[in-house]
């Protein structure tokens, strides 16, 4: 409730990324936060969006059509997390390519801002939920930050 509050505050003069830490681990708390994201879009005219690591328990349905990627430990997760209603956004040791690929059946779109240069605000790929799971592709993002070479030797081992 105090996050919704916070978002509600907000002035609305960019486009909100919604947990930069933290998520909502169930329903009743998806459902608050997204209708304070629907509220902020609406009064503002500017998108919102997440990742969730709660996937497997909170139901898309309960973000209330908001834009929300599942973010996911694998190739088996994307399907997984299709199944329950989801794009998915997972993290790779290195991108395949710059450009659209295929790895194990799956449609991987590497993420503009990563191999292009592309700032978020004039890429927009993480709002557009529905175009990603009407066609499949989930945004691939390579390790990076402060835990990169963590991130990177824990996914070359799997």
């Amino acid at each position: 409730k105090a996050e919704a509050e916070a978002i509600r505050g907000l002035s609305g003069r960019f486009d909100l990324r919604v947990h930069v830490v933290g998520d909502c681990a169930d329903d009743d708390s998806a459902n608050i936060v997204s209708t304070a994201m629907a509220e902020h879009k609406a009064k503002h005219d500017c998108e919102a969006w997440t990742y969730t690591h709660a996937w497997r328990d909170v139901s898309s349905r309960s973000w209330n059509n908001q834009n929300v990627l599942a973010s996911v430990e694998s190739i088996a997760d994307i399907k997984k997390a299709r199944r329950r209603e989801y794009a998915a956004a997972i993290v790779v040791a290195k991108f395949k390519s710059d450009k659209l690929y295929i790895e194990d059946g799956e449609k991987l779109l590497p993420c503009p801002n990563q191999t292009r240069g592309v700032q978020c605000v004039d890429c927009r790929l993480c709002m557009k939920t529905e175009h990603l799971r009407n066609n499949d592709i989930s945004i691939a993002f390579e390790a990076h930050g402060a835990g990169e070479k963590k991130v990177r030797l824990a996914l070359e081992t799997v």
